[in-house]
Protein backbone atom coordinates (compact mmCIF):
# COMPACT_ATOMS: atom_id res chain seq x y z
CA UNK A 1 0.00 0.00 0.00
CA UNK A 2 2.96 2.50 0.97
CA UNK A 3 4.63 1.70 -2.61
CA UNK A 4 1.54 2.45 -4.66
CA UNK A 5 1.29 6.05 -2.45
CA UNK A 6 4.41 6.84 -3.44
CA UNK A 7 4.24 6.19 -6.84
CA UNK A 8 1.14 8.51 -6.87
CA UNK A 9 3.13 10.86 -5.44
CA UNK A 10 5.93 10.18 -7.48
CA UNK A 11 5.15 9.08 -10.80
CA UNK A 12 9.08 9.30 -12.02
CA UNK A 13 9.56 6.61 -10.06
CA UNK A 14 7.34 3.98 -11.66
CA UNK A 15 8.95 1.68 -14.64
CA UNK A 16 10.14 3.64 -17.97
CA UNK A 17 7.42 0.97 -19.50
CA UNK A 18 4.38 2.68 -17.54
CA UNK A 19 5.53 6.06 -18.22
CA UNK A 20 5.86 5.60 -21.86
CA UNK A 21 2.07 3.75 -21.85
CA UNK A 22 1.09 7.25 -19.90
CA UNK A 23 2.62 9.32 -22.25
CA UNK A 24 1.36 8.14 -25.34
CA UNK A 25 -2.49 8.15 -23.66
CA UNK A 26 -1.51 12.19 -23.47
CA UNK A 27 -0.26 12.54 -26.65
CA UNK A 28 -4.09 11.09 -28.03
CA UNK A 29 -5.43 14.56 -26.08
CA UNK A 30 -6.85 17.52 -27.97
CA UNK A 31 -3.71 19.84 -26.78
CA UNK A 32 -0.07 18.55 -26.16
CA UNK A 33 0.13 20.52 -22.75
CA UNK A 34 -0.54 17.05 -20.43
CA UNK A 35 2.62 15.50 -22.39
CA UNK A 36 4.48 18.89 -21.90
CA UNK A 37 3.96 19.45 -18.77
CA UNK A 38 4.70 15.78 -18.01
CA UNK A 39 8.17 16.23 -19.78
CA UNK A 40 8.97 18.98 -17.70
CA UNK A 41 9.12 16.75 -14.59
CA UNK A 42 12.50 15.58 -14.59
CA UNK A 43 15.04 14.84 -16.68
CA UNK A 44 14.55 11.49 -16.51
CA UNK A 45 11.05 11.84 -17.26
CA UNK A 46 11.99 14.58 -20.17
CA UNK A 47 14.13 11.92 -22.30
CA UNK A 48 11.37 9.44 -22.18
CA UNK A 49 8.74 12.36 -23.49
CA UNK A 50 10.83 13.60 -26.56
CA UNK A 51 10.62 10.77 -28.41
CA UNK A 52 6.77 10.57 -28.33
CA UNK A 53 6.64 14.70 -28.14
CA UNK A 54 8.63 15.45 -31.61
CA UNK A 55 7.52 11.79 -33.08
CA UNK A 56 5.09 13.71 -35.25
CA UNK A 57 7.15 16.56 -37.84
CA UNK A 58 5.29 19.04 -40.28
CA UNK A 59 6.96 20.61 -43.51
CA UNK A 60 5.19 23.51 -45.50
CA UNK A 61 6.59 24.82 -48.65
CA UNK A 62 6.78 28.16 -48.79
CA UNK A 63 7.52 28.40 -44.89
CA UNK A 64 5.90 31.73 -43.43
CA UNK A 65 8.56 31.11 -40.84
CA UNK A 66 11.16 31.83 -43.57
CA UNK A 67 13.60 28.55 -42.89
CA UNK A 68 12.45 24.91 -43.23
CA UNK A 69 15.06 23.48 -41.39
CA UNK A 70 14.18 22.10 -38.45
CA UNK A 71 15.94 22.03 -35.01
CA UNK A 72 18.78 20.24 -34.44
CA UNK A 73 17.62 18.82 -31.14
CA UNK A 74 14.26 17.10 -32.45
CA UNK A 75 15.95 15.49 -35.07
CA UNK A 76 16.43 12.12 -34.32
CA UNK A 77 12.81 11.85 -32.62
CA UNK A 78 10.89 12.48 -36.28
CA UNK A 79 9.60 9.38 -37.29
CA UNK A 80 6.78 9.96 -39.15
CA UNK A 81 6.51 13.42 -41.52
CA UNK A 82 3.84 15.71 -43.49
CA UNK A 83 5.05 17.24 -46.34
CA UNK A 84 2.08 19.69 -47.71
CA UNK A 85 2.92 21.74 -50.60
CA UNK A 86 0.53 25.03 -50.87
CA UNK A 87 1.32 26.48 -54.17
CA UNK A 88 2.01 25.73 -57.93
CA UNK A 89 6.04 25.83 -57.89
CA UNK A 90 7.66 22.92 -56.46
CA UNK A 91 10.89 22.41 -54.79
CA UNK A 92 13.83 21.01 -56.52
CA UNK A 93 14.49 17.36 -56.10
CA UNK A 94 17.54 18.11 -54.26
CA UNK A 95 15.73 20.11 -51.87
CA UNK A 96 13.39 17.18 -50.91
CA UNK A 97 16.74 14.88 -50.76
CA UNK A 98 18.62 17.26 -48.58
CA UNK A 99 15.21 17.88 -45.66
CA UNK A 100 14.19 14.46 -45.20
CA UNK A 101 18.20 13.79 -44.96
CA UNK A 102 17.55 15.43 -41.86
CA UNK A 103 15.85 12.84 -40.18
CA UNK A 104 18.29 9.46 -39.44
CA UNK A 105 14.95 7.71 -37.70
CA UNK A 106 12.41 8.76 -40.07
CA UNK A 107 9.89 5.80 -41.25
CA UNK A 108 6.78 7.26 -42.87
CA UNK A 109 5.94 10.23 -45.33
CA UNK A 110 2.62 12.09 -46.24
CA UNK A 111 2.38 14.02 -49.47
CA UNK A 112 -0.55 16.63 -49.60
CA UNK A 113 -0.70 19.85 -52.25
CA UNK A 114 2.34 18.59 -54.80
CA UNK A 115 0.28 20.74 -57.44
CA UNK A 116 3.13 20.04 -60.01
CA UNK A 117 3.10 16.43 -59.13
CA UNK A 118 5.13 13.86 -57.15
CA UNK A 119 8.47 13.31 -59.44
CA UNK A 120 9.93 9.48 -60.05
CA UNK A 121 13.08 11.78 -58.80
CA UNK A 122 11.15 12.28 -54.95
CA UNK A 123 9.84 8.45 -55.06
CA UNK A 124 13.10 7.71 -55.39
CA UNK A 125 14.37 9.55 -52.18
CA UNK A 126 11.41 8.64 -50.50
CA UNK A 127 11.84 4.65 -50.80
CA UNK A 128 15.40 4.68 -49.83
CA UNK A 129 14.66 6.12 -46.43
CA UNK A 130 10.94 4.80 -45.15
CA UNK A 131 9.15 2.17 -45.02
CA UNK A 132 5.79 3.95 -44.82
CA UNK A 133 4.17 6.11 -48.01
CA UNK A 134 0.78 7.67 -47.84
CA UNK A 135 -0.07 10.11 -50.65
CA UNK A 136 -3.31 12.35 -50.68
CA UNK A 137 -5.58 12.84 -53.34
CA UNK A 138 -4.71 15.99 -54.41
CA UNK A 139 -1.14 15.32 -54.77
CA UNK A 140 -1.07 13.62 -58.11
CA UNK A 141 1.89 11.86 -60.09
CA UNK A 142 4.33 13.81 -61.66
CA UNK A 143 5.00 12.59 -65.47
CA UNK A 144 9.03 12.93 -66.88
CA UNK A 145 8.65 10.23 -69.73
CA UNK A 146 5.84 10.16 -72.20
CA UNK A 147 2.62 8.15 -71.27
CA UNK A 148 2.54 5.75 -74.24
CA UNK A 149 6.39 4.60 -73.57
CA UNK A 150 6.62 1.58 -72.72
CA UNK A 151 9.23 2.00 -69.41
CA UNK A 152 8.26 -0.35 -67.14
CA UNK A 153 10.23 0.51 -64.31
CA UNK A 154 9.57 4.56 -63.52
CA UNK A 155 11.49 3.93 -60.51
CA UNK A 156 15.46 3.16 -60.01
CA UNK A 157 15.27 2.01 -56.27
CA UNK A 158 14.10 -1.12 -55.00
CA UNK A 159 11.71 0.08 -52.35
CA UNK A 160 10.99 -1.87 -49.16
CA UNK A 161 7.88 -0.44 -47.91
CA UNK A 162 5.60 -1.60 -45.98
CA UNK A 163 2.43 0.28 -45.95
CA UNK A 164 1.69 2.45 -48.84
CA UNK A 165 -2.07 4.26 -49.08
CA UNK A 166 -3.14 6.72 -52.30
CA UNK A 167 -6.30 8.11 -51.54
CA UNK A 168 -8.89 8.90 -54.14
CA UNK A 169 -12.52 9.21 -54.24
CA UNK A 170 -15.61 8.65 -56.18
CA UNK A 171 -16.36 11.85 -57.69
CA UNK A 172 -13.05 12.09 -59.51
CA UNK A 173 -14.63 12.77 -62.86
CA UNK A 174 -15.97 15.56 -61.63
CA UNK A 175 -13.13 16.56 -59.96
CA UNK A 176 -10.92 16.53 -62.94
CA UNK A 177 -13.38 18.46 -65.15
CA UNK A 178 -13.56 21.09 -63.12
CA UNK A 179 -9.60 21.53 -62.69
CA UNK A 180 -9.61 20.61 -66.75
CA UNK A 181 -7.56 17.46 -66.57
CA UNK A 182 -7.28 14.88 -68.83
CA UNK A 183 -9.03 12.08 -66.62
CA UNK A 184 -7.31 9.44 -68.77
CA UNK A 185 -3.92 10.66 -69.55
CA UNK A 186 -3.90 10.53 -64.65
CA UNK A 187 -5.14 6.63 -65.20
CA UNK A 188 -2.87 5.54 -67.65
CA UNK A 189 0.22 7.65 -65.54
CA UNK A 190 -1.13 6.48 -62.28
CA UNK A 191 -1.38 2.48 -63.01
CA UNK A 192 2.04 2.73 -64.72
CA UNK A 193 3.48 4.29 -61.79
CA UNK A 194 1.58 2.11 -59.26
CA UNK A 195 2.49 -1.22 -61.09
CA UNK A 196 6.16 -1.40 -60.47
CA UNK A 197 5.46 0.10 -56.78
CA UNK A 198 3.25 -1.98 -56.21
CA UNK A 199 4.00 -5.32 -57.30
CA UNK A 200 7.42 -4.61 -55.86
CA UNK A 201 6.39 -4.41 -52.02
CA UNK A 202 5.01 -8.35 -52.49
CA UNK A 203 7.16 -9.56 -49.85
CA UNK A 204 7.23 -6.82 -47.38
CA UNK A 205 3.76 -4.97 -47.61
CA UNK A 206 1.53 -5.07 -44.61
CA UNK A 207 -1.07 -2.18 -45.61
CA UNK A 208 -2.38 -1.18 -48.70
CA UNK A 209 -4.91 1.04 -49.85
CA UNK A 210 -4.96 1.69 -53.51
CA UNK A 211 -7.95 3.35 -56.14
CA UNK A 212 -10.01 0.51 -57.77
CA UNK A 213 -9.50 2.60 -61.06
CA UNK A 214 -5.75 2.16 -61.41
CA UNK A 215 -5.13 -0.82 -59.25
CA UNK A 216 -2.20 -3.37 -60.64
CA UNK A 217 -4.62 -6.00 -59.43
CA UNK A 218 -3.60 -7.95 -62.99
CA UNK A 219 0.04 -8.12 -61.89
CA UNK A 220 -0.36 -8.63 -58.28
CA UNK A 221 -2.52 -11.75 -58.93
CA UNK A 222 1.00 -13.04 -59.85
CA UNK A 223 2.47 -12.59 -56.93
CA UNK A 224 2.34 -14.21 -52.99
CA UNK A 225 0.97 -11.68 -50.43
CA UNK A 226 2.15 -13.72 -47.19
CA UNK A 227 2.50 -10.69 -44.76
CA UNK A 228 -0.57 -8.36 -45.82
CA UNK A 229 -3.22 -8.04 -43.08
CA UNK A 230 -4.87 -4.50 -44.42
CA UNK A 231 -5.81 -4.17 -47.72
CA UNK A 232 -8.71 -1.46 -49.06
CA UNK A 233 -9.82 -0.38 -52.50
CA UNK A 234 -11.42 2.51 -53.15
CA UNK A 235 -12.65 5.25 -56.13
CA UNK A 236 -14.59 3.57 -59.01
CA UNK A 237 -14.97 0.06 -59.97
CA UNK A 238 -14.21 0.66 -64.21
CA UNK A 239 -13.96 -2.16 -66.00
CA UNK A 240 -15.27 -6.10 -65.15
CA UNK A 241 -11.54 -6.88 -65.95
CA UNK A 242 -10.62 -5.33 -62.82
CA UNK A 243 -13.42 -6.84 -60.53
CA UNK A 244 -12.77 -10.42 -62.01
CA UNK A 245 -8.92 -10.39 -61.00
CA UNK A 246 -10.32 -9.45 -57.15
CA UNK A 247 -10.84 -13.28 -56.02
CA UNK A 248 -7.41 -14.56 -57.31
CA UNK A 249 -5.63 -11.50 -55.77
CA UNK A 250 -6.98 -12.92 -52.44
CA UNK A 251 -6.46 -15.92 -52.73
CA UNK A 252 -2.92 -14.92 -52.39
CA UNK A 253 -3.23 -13.37 -48.82
CA UNK A 254 -3.33 -15.94 -46.48
CA UNK A 255 -2.96 -13.60 -43.36
CA UNK A 256 -5.32 -11.01 -44.23
CA UNK A 257 -7.42 -9.39 -41.37
CA UNK A 258 -8.82 -6.16 -42.41
CA UNK A 259 -10.20 -6.02 -46.33
CA UNK A 260 -12.11 -2.97 -47.55
CA UNK A 261 -14.20 -2.73 -50.73
CA UNK A 262 -15.49 0.82 -50.84
CA UNK A 263 -15.28 1.25 -54.75
CA UNK A 264 -18.82 3.16 -56.13
CA UNK A 265 -20.14 0.54 -58.42
CA UNK A 266 -20.81 1.45 -62.06
CA UNK A 267 -24.13 0.65 -63.94
CA UNK A 268 -23.08 -1.74 -65.86
CA UNK A 269 -21.40 -3.55 -62.69
CA UNK A 270 -24.48 -3.08 -60.22
CA UNK A 271 -23.68 -4.95 -57.10
CA UNK A 272 -20.64 -7.05 -58.61
CA UNK A 273 -19.45 -9.90 -55.97
CA UNK A 274 -16.19 -9.53 -54.48
CA UNK A 275 -15.37 -13.43 -55.32
CA UNK A 276 -17.57 -13.98 -58.60
CA UNK A 277 -20.67 -15.48 -58.32
CA UNK A 278 -18.69 -18.41 -58.18
CA UNK A 279 -15.30 -19.26 -56.94
CA UNK A 280 -14.99 -22.69 -56.54
CA UNK A 281 -11.93 -22.58 -58.99
CA UNK A 282 -9.78 -20.56 -56.53
CA UNK A 283 -8.45 -21.60 -52.77
CA UNK A 284 -10.13 -18.38 -50.95
CA UNK A 285 -9.90 -18.33 -47.53
CA UNK A 286 -10.34 -15.09 -45.24
CA UNK A 287 -10.30 -17.44 -41.79
CA UNK A 288 -7.74 -14.67 -39.99
CA UNK A 289 -10.29 -11.81 -41.15
CA UNK A 290 -11.20 -9.48 -38.35
CA UNK A 291 -12.82 -6.60 -40.31
CA UNK A 292 -14.91 -6.51 -43.48
CA UNK A 293 -16.55 -3.81 -45.41
CA UNK A 294 -18.25 -3.86 -48.85
CA UNK A 295 -20.16 -1.06 -50.20
CA UNK A 296 -23.09 -2.42 -52.24
CA UNK A 297 -22.92 -5.95 -51.33
CA UNK A 298 -24.40 -8.76 -53.33
CA UNK A 299 -26.76 -11.37 -51.26
CA UNK A 300 -25.48 -13.97 -53.43
CA UNK A 301 -21.70 -12.93 -53.00
CA UNK A 302 -19.46 -16.09 -51.93
CA UNK A 303 -17.67 -13.77 -49.36
CA UNK A 304 -20.43 -13.99 -47.35
CA UNK A 305 -20.44 -17.54 -47.34
CA UNK A 306 -16.70 -18.28 -45.99
CA UNK A 307 -15.96 -19.49 -42.51
CA UNK A 308 -14.68 -15.91 -40.64
CA UNK A 309 -14.63 -17.28 -37.38
CA UNK A 310 -12.72 -14.52 -35.83
CA UNK A 311 -14.65 -11.10 -37.58
CA UNK A 312 -15.11 -8.49 -34.74
CA UNK A 313 -16.05 -5.87 -37.69
CA UNK A 314 -18.61 -5.89 -40.35
CA UNK A 315 -19.66 -2.92 -42.55
CA UNK A 316 -23.04 -3.74 -45.01
CA UNK A 317 -22.21 0.22 -46.49
CA UNK A 318 -23.01 2.48 -48.97
CA UNK A 319 -20.02 4.78 -51.52
CA UNK A 320 -21.12 7.37 -51.99
CA UNK A 321 -23.56 7.94 -49.46
CA UNK A 322 -26.91 6.97 -50.75
CA UNK A 323 -28.97 10.24 -49.91
CA UNK A 324 -26.00 11.80 -52.24
CA UNK A 325 -28.08 10.29 -54.77
CA UNK A 326 -31.39 11.57 -53.46
CA UNK A 327 -30.43 14.98 -53.03
CA UNK A 328 -27.86 15.81 -55.53
CA UNK A 329 -29.02 14.22 -58.66
CA UNK A 330 -27.80 16.69 -60.94
CA UNK A 331 -24.03 16.23 -59.80
CA UNK A 332 -23.76 12.73 -59.43
CA UNK A 333 -22.81 11.02 -62.62
CA UNK A 334 -25.43 8.76 -64.18
CA UNK A 335 -22.68 5.56 -64.89
CA UNK A 336 -22.63 5.55 -60.76
CA UNK A 337 -25.06 3.29 -59.47
CA UNK A 338 -26.80 3.13 -56.00
CA UNK A 339 -28.01 -0.49 -55.42
CA UNK A 340 -28.61 0.25 -52.05
CA UNK A 341 -29.49 -3.16 -50.33
CA UNK A 342 -33.36 -3.99 -49.45
CA UNK A 343 -33.92 -4.75 -45.69
CA UNK A 344 -34.58 -8.53 -46.31
CA UNK A 345 -31.45 -8.82 -48.37
CA UNK A 346 -29.42 -7.61 -45.62
CA UNK A 347 -31.31 -10.05 -43.44
CA UNK A 348 -29.76 -12.67 -45.99
CA UNK A 349 -26.55 -11.42 -45.75
CA UNK A 350 -25.99 -11.38 -41.82
CA UNK A 351 -28.02 -14.93 -41.54
CA UNK A 352 -25.31 -16.70 -43.82
CA UNK A 353 -22.52 -14.89 -41.52
CA UNK A 354 -21.61 -17.38 -38.15
CA UNK A 355 -19.68 -14.66 -36.15
CA UNK A 356 -20.04 -14.75 -32.40
CA UNK A 357 -17.58 -12.55 -31.57
CA UNK A 358 -19.04 -9.60 -33.98
CA UNK A 359 -18.67 -6.15 -31.57
CA UNK A 360 -19.10 -3.46 -34.31
CA UNK A 361 -21.86 -3.79 -37.10
CA UNK A 362 -22.77 -1.31 -39.56
CA UNK A 363 -26.10 -1.80 -41.86
CA UNK A 364 -27.66 0.59 -44.58
CA UNK A 365 -31.15 -0.61 -46.13
CA UNK A 366 -34.06 0.21 -47.46
CA UNK A 367 -36.99 -0.22 -45.65
CA UNK A 368 -39.37 -3.38 -46.76
CA UNK A 369 -41.63 -5.68 -44.92
CA UNK A 370 -38.99 -7.84 -43.85
CA UNK A 371 -37.09 -4.50 -41.62
CA UNK A 372 -39.05 -5.99 -38.27
CA UNK A 373 -37.13 -9.74 -38.99
CA UNK A 374 -33.61 -7.64 -39.27
CA UNK A 375 -33.89 -5.85 -36.36
CA UNK A 376 -34.60 -8.81 -34.48
CA UNK A 377 -31.80 -10.75 -35.51
CA UNK A 378 -29.67 -8.00 -35.26
CA UNK A 379 -30.80 -7.93 -31.36
CA UNK A 380 -30.24 -11.63 -30.66
CA UNK A 381 -27.51 -13.01 -32.69
CA UNK A 382 -24.80 -10.64 -31.61
CA UNK A 383 -24.32 -10.75 -27.70
CA UNK A 384 -20.94 -9.19 -27.77
CA UNK A 385 -21.92 -6.64 -30.01
CA UNK A 386 -20.55 -2.80 -28.54
CA UNK A 387 -21.40 -0.69 -31.46
CA UNK A 388 -24.31 -0.47 -34.00
CA UNK A 389 -24.81 2.11 -37.14
CA UNK A 390 -27.97 1.78 -38.95
CA UNK A 391 -29.01 3.87 -42.11
CA UNK A 392 -32.61 3.60 -43.01
CA UNK A 393 -34.46 4.78 -46.04
CA UNK A 394 -38.13 4.59 -46.78
CA UNK A 395 -38.81 1.91 -49.03
CA UNK A 396 -38.39 3.38 -52.87
CA UNK A 397 -42.15 1.81 -53.46
CA UNK A 398 -44.14 3.68 -50.99
CA UNK A 399 -46.68 6.44 -51.76
CA UNK A 400 -44.71 9.62 -50.62
CA UNK A 401 -47.78 11.58 -51.63
CA UNK A 402 -48.32 11.70 -47.79
CA UNK A 403 -46.09 11.58 -44.73
CA UNK A 404 -47.01 7.52 -43.84
CA UNK A 405 -44.41 5.13 -44.24
CA UNK A 406 -45.68 1.69 -44.73
CA UNK A 407 -42.98 -0.22 -42.55
CA UNK A 408 -42.40 1.91 -39.82
CA UNK A 409 -43.97 -0.13 -36.57
CA UNK A 410 -44.99 1.61 -33.58
CA UNK A 411 -41.22 1.99 -32.54
CA UNK A 412 -38.25 3.29 -34.06
CA UNK A 413 -35.51 1.03 -34.58
CA UNK A 414 -33.76 2.74 -31.78
CA UNK A 415 -36.17 1.98 -29.74
CA UNK A 416 -37.03 -1.11 -31.04
CA UNK A 417 -32.91 -2.24 -30.08
CA UNK A 418 -32.85 -1.03 -27.02
CA UNK A 419 -36.47 -2.85 -25.68
CA UNK A 420 -35.87 -6.00 -27.38
CA UNK A 421 -34.70 -8.00 -24.42
CA UNK A 422 -31.31 -8.40 -25.60
CA UNK A 423 -28.90 -9.82 -23.07
CA UNK A 424 -26.39 -7.24 -23.78
CA UNK A 425 -27.65 -4.20 -25.87
CA UNK A 426 -24.61 -2.52 -27.37
CA UNK A 427 -22.76 0.64 -25.66
CA UNK A 428 -22.73 2.65 -28.92
CA UNK A 429 -25.67 3.33 -31.40
CA UNK A 430 -26.23 5.19 -34.13
CA UNK A 431 -29.25 5.36 -36.24
CA UNK A 432 -30.38 7.70 -39.00
CA UNK A 433 -33.85 7.24 -39.45
CA UNK A 434 -35.55 8.51 -42.27
CA UNK A 435 -39.25 8.51 -41.92
CA UNK A 436 -40.63 11.86 -39.86
CA UNK A 437 -42.48 14.32 -41.52
CA UNK A 438 -39.96 16.86 -43.06
CA UNK A 439 -40.01 19.09 -45.68
CA UNK A 440 -37.24 17.28 -47.24
CA UNK A 441 -37.45 14.91 -50.62
CA UNK A 442 -40.26 12.54 -49.15
CA UNK A 443 -37.95 9.79 -49.30
CA UNK A 444 -35.68 11.55 -46.58
CA UNK A 445 -38.22 13.23 -44.49
CA UNK A 446 -37.24 13.43 -41.13
CA UNK A 447 -33.30 12.70 -41.35
CA UNK A 448 -33.35 12.05 -37.57
CA UNK A 449 -30.08 11.22 -36.58
CA UNK A 450 -29.92 9.52 -33.22
CA UNK A 451 -26.57 8.59 -31.46
CA UNK A 452 -26.96 6.62 -27.77
CA UNK A 453 -23.61 6.05 -25.87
Amino acid sequence: MDVSLDCCQRPQTLPDDILILIARELKRAPHLDGLRNMSCISRRLRLLCLPILFEHSYMQYPSIMGTLDPPEAIRPYVQRLLCRQVYTKTPSDDFYKSYLGFFPNLKHVRFEGMPEGISPSIMDICLEKVTSLDVAYEARWKATTPINQTLRTPYSVVNQLSHFSLASHCFRELVSHLGRVDLEAEYALESRCLAKLVCDMHSTAELLSLPMETAPLRQMLELPWPRIRSFALHGRHLTLDQASALPAVLSHMPSLRTLRVQAAQPSSLSRNPILGISCTTLAVELRELRSLTVAYPNPDDPIFSLKTPHLTHLSLRDEPRYYFHLRNTELIPSSIAAPILKASECLTILRKKDVPLLTSLEVVYEADAEEDELLRHISSAYPNLAQLELHRYRASDCDCSDDRDPYVSDTSPLQYLLTSGSAVPPQRVICDHFFENSTLEPRLRGGSSCAFH
